[in-house]
């Protein structure tokens, strides 16, 4: 049934090139509700709302400006994950050993037992404000978005 769907979704874009861009926008909008990407809201209030910030427009551009920097960084890591993809595919075994220590230590780092990427420190060393500052609240907050995700 899903290689049904898939096989009409490949023939539908291959026909017509506008719809790959709406598919895009629509799963982007559907992965956006998933609670992987709820853990994210927390992190977005506590930097645009705060006490005494009452300028709605504002606040919505400031959270665009935060959106945009967490877009730059997961296109930037998507497309290292893809040319990564790309070597193992290709490569010999070592791949395979440096993705194990690497899952290793995601693990130590998911469960507490050492702390290698400290983000809310990196966070919080984040002095900027205003646009700027919401842009690089985005990229450190999509840097960090896989490590956020899995300690909810």
């Amino acid at each position: 049934m899903i290689t049904e769907w898939l096989e009409i979704l490949s023939t539908l874009i291959t026909q017509n090139m506008w719809v790959a861009p709406l598919l895009v926008l629509l799963a982007g909008g559907l992965t956006s509700l998933t609670p992987c990407s709820l853990s994210s809201v927390p992190l977005v209030i506590g930097y645009v709302g705060g006490p005494g910030n009452n300028d709605t427009k504002r606040a919505f551009r400031i959270s665009l400006t935060f959106a945009a920097g967490s877009a730059v960084t997961f296109t930037i890591l998507g497309t290292v994950a893809s040319l990564v993809g790309k070597l193992m595919g290709t490569s010999s075994s070592w791949w395979y050993l440096l993705l194990g220590v690497l899952m290793v230590l995601m693990a130590m780092q998911t469960w507490e037992i050492y702390n290698f990427i400290p983000s809310t420190y990196l966070m919080a060393r984040n002095t900027r404000r205003g646009y700027i500052g919401a842009f690089i609240a985005g990229i450190l907050g999509g840097c960090f978005h896989p490590l956020v995700q899995h300690l909810y």
